[in-house]
């Protein structure tokens, strides 16, 4: 009795003398994951958010053997989503793939928000960037250039609207109108397929989207394609120019990105875990295909470097968000 006591005794000491990493291996070596993942989307069916997250869950899915499900949570930018995933378990059975507006600008936004994504979230890694698209309607909006747009808007009698499906398309367009002096009303729609419906309705006059949810109707001939907001034209439809190629500078409105995160408080070796995950399948030539055909750039990261990426956009776009004007919502 004694001497088992004894040797009890000496494993705790052991296991206490561990440094920290040691003592978590066997967390860290458990199979993950062992059942089906829930993947939250702050955006309807057919937006860019939710055909990222659908094209990861499938490789996901065959790199697992798991299921990996999309859970599309629309409203407040992504905010509810983000909500939803604030309260789930640590445990890796809940991510949530969003744009970076969600976790760097609706603290700035929303009105009475606290919400922190470094604090209130765990976030995992950067997955994809991609541009807008500005969007008319051929039909209703005879224009073939940007600066065809812009004149036609100022010598319309009655005040332009535009649409907007998020905040980078809001963002876009408030710039747009400050560089040109267009009037132009702006309406928000809670993502942007149902703006690009109105927008092929004739309900509105234009439209900053993302370019993997425009360039398909600009191919069908439904749209027309003024100019996209990234730094060098798309290499799926290279003939567009660049806003500022068309003459309106708009890099102060960043590039879209997409990350994964988790809800507060994951541990560090899982979340690595799922990073290393997301990068394996962004390093392969089937990702690099779909990336192309979307007009999107891979963009691989770590949870270290969310982290900072986060921060620094946060305080930018805080900024952006004064001199624009743009107003809080409930």
């Amino acid at each position: 009795m004694i001497k088992s006591a004894l040797c009890l005794s000496a494993a705790l000491v052991t296991v206490a003398a561990l440094p920290a990493s040691a003592q978590n291996a066997p967390e860290a070596a458990s199979p993950y994951p062992v059942r089906p993942v829930e993947i939250y989307v702050g955006a309807g069916p057919g937006t860019g958010s939710d055909s990222i997250a659908r094209f990861f869950a499938e490789k996901l899915r065959a790199r697992t053997g798991q299921p990996f499900m999309v859970v599309n949570r629309a409203g407040l930018y992504g905010q509810l989503a983000a909500n939803e995933v604030m309260r789930a378990k640590p445990d890796g059975y809940t991510l949530f793939i969003t744009p970076n507006s969600t976790l760097t600008v609706n603290p700035f936004l929303v009105k009475g928000s606290s919400f922190d994504a470094t604090r209130d979230l765990s976030p995992v890694t950067t997955i994809a960037k991609w541009g807008l698209v500005l969007l008319v309607n051929p039909n209703r909006t005879p224009v073939k250039t940007l600066s065809e747009l812009t004149a036609l808007l100022k010598s319309a009698p009655a005040h332009a609207s535009f649409a907007s499906g998020h905040y980078a398309g809001r963002a876009v367009g408030e710039l747009y109108k400050i560089r040109t002096g267009v009037d132009a009303v702006h309406v928000p729609y809670k993502s942007v397929p149902p703006a690009v419906t109105d927008l092929m309705g004739g309900q509105v006059d234009f439209l900053f989207a993302d370019v993997v949810a425009g360039l398909p109707h600009v191919r069908s001939g439904r749209l027309r394609a003024l100019g996209v907001t990234e730094p060098n034209r798309v290499e799926a439809m290279p003939e567009i120019p660049t806003m500022a190629e068309a003459g309106v500078d708009c890099a102060e409105v960043p590039l879209s990105w997409f990350a994964v995160l988790m809800p507060p408080n994951a541990p560090a070796p899982l979340k690595q875990r799922i990073a290393a995950l997301f990068n394996g399948i962004l390093d392969t030539p089937e990702t690099r295909d779909f990336y192309r055909r979307i007009s999107a750039q891979p963009y691989p990261g770590s949870p270290e470097q969310l982290v900072e990426l986060i921060r620094l956009e946060s305080s930018r776009q805080r900024d952006l968000i004064g001199r624009l004007g743009i107003e809080r919502f409930d």
